[in-house]
């Protein structure tokens, strides 16, 4: 082969090659295709972090009041946790966001804060009320909305996203240590499996894209 020809084929393979192990910095900026990815796994690192470290929990212990004997978590307590939780996840959304330079307007990120902590104090309730099948009657409830969400998906493509995520909670009832149902800082931990649990979902032969099937605050 000629000087002229090996050149050519070696820069023929270097697309190829770039393409096969892209670095972070390309990934962080192409929105396209990899960024949503990323923010992913980052979110799911900083959901390991606050659980694992015990951040979780000294939050809380740091929120509760000193009360009487109670069959369930202070209410202005429970609600101050999970907005300090929704409001840090919406900081850190929105500095991934800036870093790649893509849009996201704040009314779309006070929405998905608020529906966080609506899901989250839902969740809570449920457990208080019906410790045993609690998992059971979140995912009875998440059906309708998974069904009248999304309408640009198919009826079939919908159930499954609901059969999957609704999988993912009763894995997280398994996983979960049942000394946490019932207070708020069981949710930090749903929260950790569902998000591994989703990007699970993005792979084959599922390949139901999280955007598509749900986003991060559709169960905290």
């Amino acid at each position: 082969m000629s000087d002229g020809g090996a050149a050519a084929a070696v820069t023929a393979n270097v697309p190829q090659a770039t393409a096969a192990a892209p670095t972070l910095a390309v990934a962080l900026n192409d929105p396209a295709r990899s960024s949503p990815a990323v923010i992913d796994r980052i979110n799911l690192a900083a959901a390991a972090a606050f659980v694992w470290t015990g951040a979780a929990d000294r939050l809380w212990r740091a929120m509760e009041p000193t009360t009487a004997w109670r069959t369930g978590p202070a209410w202005q307590a429970t609600l101050a946790y999970f907005a300090a939780c929704a409001f840090t996840w919406a900081a850190l959304n929105l500095a991934l966001f800036a870093l790649i330079r893509r849009s996201f307007p704040l009314e779309r990120v006070a929405l998905r804060a608020a529906r966080s902590v609506v899901a989250a104090c839902a969740i809570t309730a449920i457990q208080v009320l019906a410790p045993p099948v609690w998992p059971a009657v979140a995912c009875a409830m998440l059906l309708p909305p998974m069904l009248l969400s999304w309408p640009q998906a198919s009826v079939a493509r919908r159930l499954l996203a609901w059969a999957w995520i609704s999988a993912g909670i009763a894995l997280s009832g398994l996983l979960v240590h049942p000394y946490f149902v019932g207070t708020p800082t069981f949710v930090p931990r749903l929260a950790l499996c569902l998000t591994a649990w989703r990007l699970l979902a993005a792979r084959r032969p599922l390949r139901l894209d999280p955007r598509e099937a749900w986003t991060p605050d559709a169960l905290p």
